[in-house]
C-alpha cells in the first residue's frame, strides 16, 4: 500500500459509509471527512418524518455519527467545511471553513466524492419570506420543525411532484394537514400510467389539493415577511402557511466538473469500481453516472442503498478488493395514505424503446387465502421479453406491506438473470394468512407463458379499437352487470357459457371481460375449443377497465 491520505468530500450517508468501510480496511491511513453543513451522517430519507413530528427526537435521524466516526473509527471530521477545489496535479484539495472563514489545503492519496444532490431553485421562485423553505439537508429541517412549532401552520403547500415530495406528503398527511402540490408536469418517476393514476387517486382520497402542470405565476406576501397566497397561472389562488420547495434536484458535480473530470449526462462517468476518469479519484451515490443493468446504458440511482452499496465498492476498490458495481435495478416502494405502491426494473415506455420483443401483462391477486377476512388485492404488473423470456420490470399495488416482498422477488430475479419459467417454479413459503399457495409471482410467469404460446390473446382496454364492431361478452353474474358494465355488452355468466354458443356470432371479434381477468382467461380458453376463433380477453377485466377510465 503506498498510500497515506485519504480523503472524502461529502457527510452524506454514502461518505460516512465510505470513511467506515476505509477504516475496517485499514488502521494505517488518515481519513479525512469534509462536510459543508453542520451535519454527519444522517439519513435523508429521515427528513419528512422529522419535519412533520412523526419523529420527535433529532438524534432519531443523527444518531451521533459524528461521535462514532471520531472516536471509534479515528477519523478527522471537518464540517461546516466547504471545498473549493480539488488540483489534481498537486494532488490537494482546496477548503475553506465557513465559519471562521479560513481557507486551508490538503492532500490526497485517494479522493473519494460523495457531495450528493442540491436543489436549484428559479430565481422566480426564490424567496426570503420566512415561511419558505427547502429541505437539502438536517439543518433546514430543524428550521421547518422550529418553524412549525412557533406558528402551527395549517395550510401546507409543496412544490415538486417526485418521490421524496411524495414521502413528505405522506407524512404530513398523518398529521392532519391541509396539503397542496404544486408542479409543472404531472411526471411521476419511472411508474406506468396506471400505477401513476392510483397514487393520483390515493392522494385525491386523501383530500390532497393536485395542481399538476400548473406554474406559479406569483407569491402573495403577508407584511412581506410570508407568504399568505400563491398565484398559479390559472390564476387560482391557494392558501399558504409553509411553502416547501423540493424540486429541480440536480446532481451536485461542480468540483468534478472543474477538476476536469469526465462528465457524461450530467453524472460523473465511473467504471464498475466507482473510479472516474481519474484513477485516484472515485464516486459514489446520486453524482455518480453508471449503467443499468438490464440495457446497459448510462443510468444513475438517487436511493441511498445504491448510493451505500456505491460508497462500500469505491473503498474496497481502493485496496483492490475483487468487489465491483454489476449495475443499477431501479428498485422504488412508496405508501401513499393506505397504499404500497413500487416499481423496479424499466418502465413500460423503457422496455419497449430498448427491445422490440418487450411485451408486459398485468393481473390482479390476493396477498393471503381468499377464506382469510383480512385478505386484500394485489395489483401487478410485468415486462418480460417475449424472445428469451428475461425479466425486465414490474409494477406492483396494494394495501398490504407485502408488496415490498414481491417486489423484490422481481428484483432479484431481474438481477439473476431468471426467466418466466424460473418464475412459476419458485416455492415461496406459505401460510394461508399471509400468502396463497399460488403465489401473485408465480401466476405472472404463468400467464406471460401462456401469452407466448398463444393461449391467451388479452388486450390493454386502452388499446381496443372500438370503431370496430365487437361482441362484447361480460361473464359476471347478473348483479355485477347492473351495478356497471361496458356499453354494448351482453351478460353471459361464466357458468352458463357452454349453453350460450349459438347466441354468440362465430363471424365478430368477441371481447370477453370478468372482474379481474382471471375467469375472463377460463371462457376464452372455452370459446376457442369450441369453434370461436376471434376471442380476445380484457386484461384486468373490469377493475383495470374502470382504472383506465379514470386516467382517460
Amino acid at each position: 500500500m503506498d498510500f497515506k491520505n485519504i480523503v472524502i468530500i461529502g457527510g452524506s450517508a454514502a461518505g460516512v459509509a465510505c470513511a467506515t468501510r476505509i477504516r475496517r480496511l485499514s488502521e494505517k491511513v488518515k481519513i479525512t471527512l469534509i462536510e459543508e453543513n453542520d451535519d454527519i451522517g444522517y439519513s435523508i430519507t429521515g427528513l419528512p418524518d422529522f419535519v412533520s413530528g412523526n419523529i420527535s427526537n433529532v438524534n432519531s435521524i443523527n444518531n451521533n455519527v459524528e461521535d462514532q466516526l471520531t472516536a471509534i473509527y479515528n477519523i478527522n471530521v471537518l464540517k461546516n467545511t466547504k471545498a473549493t477545489e480539488i488540483n489534481r496535479n498537486e494532488k490537494v484539495v482546496l477548503y475553506k471553513n465557513k465559519k471562521t472563514e479560513k481557507s486551508d489545503k490538503l492532500h490526497y492519496d485517494k479522493l473519494i466524492l460523495a457531495t450528493g444532490s442540491k436543489v436549484n431553485i428559479p430565481k422566480s421562485l426564490n424567496s426570503n419570506a420566512h415561511n419558505f423553505f427547502t429541505l437539502k439537508n438536517l439543518g433546514d429541517a430543524i428550521k421547518i420543525t422550529d418553524f412549525i412549532k412557533k406558528v402551527a401552520p395549517k395550510n401546507v403547500v409543496i412544490i415538486g411532484f417526485n418521490y421524496y415530495s411524495l414521502l413528505l406528503v405522506n407524512c404530513f398527511m398523518k398529521k392532519g394537514y391541509n396539503i397542496n402540490i404544486i408542479s409543472e408536469t404531472n411526471n411521476l418517476d419511472n411508474f406506468d400510467k396506471e400505477f401513476k393514476q392510483i397514487i393520483l387517486n390515493e392522494l385525491i382520497n386523501a383530500n390532497v389539493q393536485l395542481h399538476l402542470n400548473s406554474s406559479i405565476k406569483k407569491f402573495v406576501y403577508l407584511d412581506r415577511t410570508l407568504i399568505n397566497e400563491i398565484k398559479l397561472s390559472d390564476d387560482t389562488f391557494i392558501k399558504a402557511n409553509l411553502v416547501l420547495y423540493v424540486d429541480n434536484l440536480t446532481p451536485n458535480i461542480d468540483l468534478a466538473k472543474h477538476a476536469g473530470l469526465e462528465i457524461i449526462h450530467n453524472r460523473i462517468s465511473v467504471n464498475n469500481k466507482m473510479q472516474t476518469s481519474d484513477p485516484d479519484i472515485y464516486a459514489a451515490g446520486t453524482i455518480a453516472g453508471t449503467f443499468n443493468k438490464i440495457t446497459m446504458q448510462q443510468d444513475f440511482s438517487e436511493l441511498i442503498n445504491t448510493s451505500i452499496l456505491q460508497a462500500r465498492i469505491a473503498a474496497s476498490s481502493i485496496f483492490n478488493k475483487d468487489f465491483i458495481f454489476n449495475g443499477i435495478i431501479k428498485n422504488k416502494l412508496l405508501k401513499i395514505n393506505n397504499c404500497y405502491i413500487g416499481y423496479t426494473g424499466l418502465n413500460s415506455d423503457d422496455a419497449f424503446s430498448n427491445f422490440n420483443t418487450a411485451a408486459s401483462l398485468s393481473i390482479y391477486s390476493s396477498n393471503s387465502e381468499r377464506f382469510i377476512s383480512s385478505s386484500r388485492q394485489i395489483f401487478l404488473k410485468l415486462i418480460y421479453n417475449k424472445e428469451n423470456k428475461k425479466i425486465l420490470g414490474a409494477q406492483i399495488s396494494g394495501m398490504d406491506k407485502g408488496i415490498d416482498k414481491r417486489l423484490d422477488i422481481i428484483h432479484t430475479a431481474i438481477y439473476s438473470n431468471l426467466t418466466l419459467d424460473d418464475l412459476i417454479n419458485l416455492n415461496f413459503s406459505y401460510s394461508p394468512n399471509i400468502s396463497t399457495y399460488r403465489d401473485p409471482i408465480n401466476i405472472l410467469g404463468m400467464m406471460a407463458n401462456n401469452l407466448i404460446d398463444g393461449l391467451t390473446s388479452q388486450l390493454i382496454f386502452n388499446d381496443i379499437d372500438f370503431s370496430k364492431e365487437y361482441y362484447i361478452i361480460d361473464i359476471r353474474n347478473d348483479n355485477d352487470y347492473q351495478k356497471s358494465h361496458l356499453e354494448n355488452s351482453v351478460c353471459i355468466p361464466l357458468k352458463v357459457l357452454r349453453n350460450k354458443f349459438e347466441d354468440i356470432p362465430k363471424d365478430k371479434l368477441i371481447l370477453i371481460y370478468c372482474k379481474n381477468g382471471r375467469q375472463g382467461y377460463a371462457a376464452e380458453r372455452i370459446l376457442k375449443g369450441n369453434g370461436f376463433e376471434n376471442v380476445f380477453n380484457i386484461e384486468g377485466g373490469i377493475t383495470s377497465i374502470k382504472l383506465f377510465e379514470n386516467i382517460n
